[in-house]
């Protein structure tokens, strides 16, 4: 098995956060605070259709909004469109992506099955 895009999960040099809110509690959310509190170098993208700005940062509607292609892709988003997320970023050179939702479930049908 080849390790070669583990370098995009473990070493990214951009990242795409799909998902999150001006809540407290939103997982898009902590993900970019902890990239910028870590001194992430590189290029950080949010993308977010409800906010055009969350805490200072600029965030775009869709993940082809993006005017470049993430090595990184950090999902936040609700499960049932995890699966076209997935697909978009698949389509886009996206080299690897990061799950951090709740419902997937398993089995035909679910969400996880789709993926």
């Amino acid at each position: 098995m080849s390790t070669y895009h583990l370098q995009q999960v473990f070493r990214p040099t951009t990242v795409a956060v799909v998902g999150g809110s001006p809540r407290d509690r939103s997982a898009g959310r902590a993900v970019v605070r902890n990239l910028r509190a870590a001194g992430f170098p590189g290029q950080i993208g949010w993308v977010s259709p409800r906010y055009s700005e969350i805490d200072g940062v600029r965030t775009v509607a869709r993940l082809t909004d993006l005017p470049w292609v993430p090595d990184l892709v950090v999902i936040t988003a609700p499960a049932r469109i995890v699966p076209r997320i997935v697909s978009i970023a698949a389509r886009r050179g996206v080299a690897a992506a990061i799950i951090l939702t709740a419902g997937l479930g398993s089995g035909p049908g679910s969400p996880a099955a789709r993926m």
